[in-house]
């Protein structure tokens, strides 16, 4: 028997190659307080980054934009029409509060942020670009819907 099994907790999985840790024990409510061993974070709170989701764009071309990860390091857009758009990876980063990934669209023009699932608003944003770095702030474009993780 594991130490972790004989203290009351267990192994229920992994999530982003973290492990996750749950207890065995009947909650009461001092245990509500200390919930578990300092340094291990119920699964629940893991942060997990899209892999795919829509939102309708409002402007030229107006309709509904699918957002696809291709690879570790490049995502998909499509539109309605057809057209396709590349993003690639930039990083994982904050913006406005929310842990999520920057892209930059293959002709260097907008950069994007994707939230990751723990951002209260799942807002699917853009700033443009300039050549000296970002020409303008971030922007909501639509509300990320149909997110699979």
């Amino acid at each position: 028997m594991s130490r972790a099994s004989a203290r009351g907790w267990r192994i229920v999985g992994t999530a982003l190659g973290c492990l996750s840790v749950a207890s065995t024990a009947v909650a009461s409510p001092s245990s509500a307080i200390n919930a578990g061993p300092v340094g291990i974070v119920p699964a629940a709170t893991v942060p997990r980054l899209p892999k795919t989701f829509q939102f309708f764009y409002n402007f030229d071309p107006r309709g509904w934009r699918y957002e696809t990860q291709i690879s570790s390091t490049q995502w998909l857009e499509v539109y309605e029409t057809g057209e396709r758009s590349y993003f690639n990876v930039l990083m994982e980063d904050t913006v406005e509060g929310c842990h999520g990934l920057r892209l930059m669209k293959d002709n260097r023009q907008l950069e994007v942020f994707i939230p990751d699932d723990q951002c209260p608003m799942q807002l699917f944003k853009f700033r443009f670009m300039g050549p000296d770095g970002p020409s303008s702030g971030w922007h909501a474009v639509g509300r990320m819907e149909k997110i699979t993780y």
